[in-house]
């Protein structure tokens, strides 16, 4: 029976790697396209880490899996409520869940959203977000004390000092040393992973590269210049996806002939030069309000003291940007008054897609709120900076928001209420994510009977994976999965002798978990590193 190899990529696109492939920098990456068909794949919505990769695992959208970004939100009782997502928080089965059921061996590596872990018929080690770097929690227990004796730091650091060291980005020597490192921790996991899958019996394994998001983030400018105006700057970015290309040939080397091979990226990246300020918006058309009174002026004079901190330059060595961002919207949102609101944003500026929510009060108003966002224009050019707002018909419960506001390519969103400026420019030096994620992401599948050589031009859907694989394993594909078969990447002969069978399934998960969920302390550690790396304010 063959088994099925995924291969994650983080934030991978064509429009990034197209050009290396040209320059014959990823020949690893090259021969398996020429073997097998390759495509477009579409991401959630929005597309962001933790949304996507549980869209991926469980072959359904957001509003059945139940997670909207690395926090929820919901109003309760006339107040904002906001809780941390983890594997937990997946209110249906994974593929991982699914197809143990079956008797299939799996062996899931560095998956996202898979902490705390679960039981499985083989192993997992959990992927980003994870509290436990240096005595990672698996399942079994016993796999995580091997790891541990042996003194591998499993998951990456991801506090930006450790990630990305204290350099100077503008030089290209500190470039450089911040792409070793990466490397270096992404080579630690790789070989790692590399002997548990040769040790281990499986049907269905997976192993992710992370860090690329992060290089993204950093060094889209760096990429997006390409090699004739990037020179030695491209060049050093350029090392790293060498690297991941040769960990994509070391991986390759255990897959046999009767195997499949699936790499995927759970989205796709392009640049910023603007971040805008939704809030801000709805406050300046009366939809969010602020609490008023002696409160009300002590927090607007915690708030301009903090943002004093951006013209002094004695403090700016002390509290970084990003720091004074989140100490700043935690004042902000504990001075919005819930009761006299209609609407409120959530965005982490990672990518151009926000959520909009209404308060119990504000919902008759939403047509209201929608043309007020959708009428927001950018001053320096005069065109409107909302491309559409897609309202979610089947929410399930009140942490769904009603809507995602998803703007117009090169604009981050951002959740920041105070100040009446609706834009900033980004720019080196000053910020981080000057890369934010896209919708348009990649896939790749190789093996028998794939169409070689193939470019799928249907549109791929991030939820068409799940139901694929188990399709390659010989198992009939459960009801609860809303993703489609990619009929098209095989010959009709393969299609012919291997029949698509179906099963009613709802997908109620009832697996066995390590641990409960995120203790106050894992929370803590988690929400750490995610605001140290952009993503929570």
């Amino acid at each position: 029976m063959a088994r099925v190899l995924i291969i994650g990529i983080d934030g991978a696109t064509w429009d990034l790697l197209d050009p290396m492939l040209k320059l014959g920098r990823m020949p690893n990456l090259a021969s398996v396209i020429a073997q097998g068909a390759r495509g477009d794949m579409l991401s959630t919505e929005p597309p962001v880490t933790p949304v996507a990769w549980a869209s991926f695992q469980t072959g359904v959208r957001p509003e059945v899996h139940g997670i909207y970004g690395f926090r929820n939100i919901s109003f309760v009782d006339g107040e904002i409520k906001i809780e941390a997502t983890d594997s937990s928080t997946i209110r249906v089965k994974t593929i991982w869940e699914y197809v143990s059921e079956y008797g299939k061996k799996v062996a899931v590596i560095s998956c996202p959203m898979t902490y705390p872990p679960f039981q499985v018929n083989g192993f997992l080690i959990p992927g980003f977000p994870s509290p436990s770097p240096n005595r990672p929690v698996t399942y079994p227990s016993e796999l995580g004390e091997e790891l541990a004796r042996k003194g591998l730091e499993w998951i990456v650091p991801s506090e930006r000092t450790k990630v990305l060291p204290k350099v100077d980005f503008t030089d290209t020597r500190g470039l450089s040393q911040a792409i070793a490192f990466l490397n270096q921790k992404m080579n630690v996991r790789l070989h790692t992973a590399y002997e548990l899958l040769e040790k281990h019996s499986w049907d269905l394994a997976m192993f992710q590269f992370q860090e690329p998001d992060w290089v993204q983030h950093a060094f889209w400018p760096e990429l997006e210049a390409g090699p004739e105006r990037g020179g030695g700057r491209y060049e050093a970015v350029l090392s790293f996806y060498q690297a991941v290309d040769e960990g994509l040939g070391e991986l390759l080397q255990l897959i046999g002939e009767d195997d499949f091979v699936v790499i995927v990226s759970d989205h796709g990246f392009q640049g910023s030069t603007k971040e805008v300020y939704l809030n801000r918006w709805l406050k300046r058309g009366g939809f969010l309000k602020y609490k008023v009174g002696v409160r009300r002026r002590v927090l607007a004079m915690l708030i301009n003291l903090y943002r004093r901190v951006d013209r002094d330059r004695r403090l700016v060595a002390a509290l970084s940007r990003e720091k004074r961002a989140q100490l700043v919207g935690r004042v902000e949102r504990s001075n919005l008054d819930w009761d006299r609101s209609i609407a409120y944003m959530s965005a982490d500026g990672s990518s151009g897609t926000a959520a909009l929510f209404l308060t119990p009060a504000g919902v008759r108003f939403s047509k209201e709120v929608i043309s007020h966002l959708k009428a927001l224009t950018d001053p320096d050019i005069g065109e409107l900076v909302v491309e559409e707002v897609l309202p979610i018909e089947a929410a399930k419960d009140k942490k769904s928001p009603y809507a995602w506001v998803r703007l117009k390519d090169g604009y981050a969103a951002v959740t920041a209420h105070e100040g009446d400026d609706l834009f900033r420019r980004r720019m080196r030096g000053k910020d981080y994510q000057l890369g934010i994620h896209h919708r348009k992401g990649m896939m790749v599948l190789v093996g028998p009977e794939v169409r070689k050589g193939h470019k799928l031009e249907l549109p791929l859907d991030i939820i068409d994976i799940a139901p694929m694989v188990v399709y390659l394993l010989g198992i009939p594909i459960p009801s609860f999965m809303q993703g489609r078969l990619i009929e098209e990447a095989f010959s009709c002969e393969y299609l012919g002798g291997h029949p698509v069978t179906k099963v009613h399934d709802e997908g109620r998960k009832e697996g066995t978990f390590v641990s409960p969920g995120l203790t106050p302390e894992e929370e803590a550690i988690i929400t750490k590193q995610l605001e140290d790396l952009g993503y929570l304010e």
